[in-house]
């Protein structure tokens, strides 16, 4: 139960960052008419460039998710062909993310993360990316 808390505060903070840098963005927007493009340019592509979901965030977020579903990585590290990318989008479905949930966590937009969950089923050889969750849902359930 601790570790479900964890995880899910760990997740709720990260998509305030999210949230907080989509404020930005829209209120450098509304600043392009008085400031210099240049530099409203520049402050945007580097908040597009900043990685919400640093390695270490990410290990701590594996380490909630692995003591709620201990069995889940020895699953996937069995699969082959499959990438850090893809075992990321596969905790986010295990934990039932949609793709805004997804794209906030991981710090890219809806699209990005639809074509990644697109190109995961076909490595997996499912029929679609909605077969996703059913793909994960009960390889190892949460523990008690």
């Amino acid at each position: 139960d601790i570790a479900r808390k964890k995880l899910i505060q760990t997740s709720v903070h990260i998509i305030e960052q999210n949230i907080l840098i989509e404020n930005m963005e829209n209120e450098l927007r509304q600043l392009k008419k008085s400031v210099d493009r240049d530099v409203i340019e520049k402050k945007l592509l580097d908040l597009h460039r900043k990685k919400i979901l640093t390695d270490n965030d990410w290990i701590e977020y594996l380490h909630s998710f692995a003591e709620l579903y201990p069995g889940f990585f020895a699953f996937i590290n069995n699969l082959n062909g499959i990438s850090e990318g893809d075992k990321r989008q596969l905790v986010f479905v295990k934990l039932g993310f949609n793709l805004k949930e997804s794209s906030y966590l991981m710090g890219v937009s809806t699209e990005g993360i639809k074509r990644a969950r697109q190109r995961l089923s076909k490595k997996l050889d499912l029929p679609n990316a909605s077969q996703l969750k059913d793909f994960v849902e009960n390889k190892n359930e949460v523990r008690p």
